[in-house]
């Protein structure tokens, strides 16, 4: 069995060059706008987080859909479809003195479940 350099799954057939769970290439590099997790939820499903890196800014909430967009267009190759998805915001920043508002979001994840059509 080969192991995914992207998500960790080791029950793919040594044989084929892409994962099963993930869809992509065995020996993809890693890259920071790829998901966090791949989970195994049932046959022929998979909960897939994307958690971008926190930056102490505001959440840039396009460029995260890019790199989910853009992950779903490489799954789809392999016959991966998105079924549900969500946002959750993780880390809130506090508000500064002489400003007003609540702060922003810092840090976000986007849940997505994809099924194998």
């Amino acid at each position: 069995m080969a192991t995914c350099s992207s998500c960790g799954y080791s029950k793919t057939p040594p044989e084929s060059s892409n994962c099963y769970r993930c869809g992509r290439p065995l020996n993809a590099p890693a890259d920071s706008n790829k998901p966090s997790s791949v989970l195994e939820a049932g046959p022929d499903q998979i909960v897939v987080v994307y958690s971008p890196a926190d930056t102490s800014n505001e959440v840039d909430v396009a460029a995260a859909y890019a790199a989910v967009a853009t992950d779903a267009a490489e799954r789809s190759a392999s016959g991966w479809r998105i079924v549900a998805t969500t946002a959750v915001t993780t880390r809130h920043a506090q508000a500064f003195l002489g400003r007003e508002g609540s702060g922003y979001e810092t840090k976000m994840s986007v849940v997505v479940v994809y099924s194998k059509s």
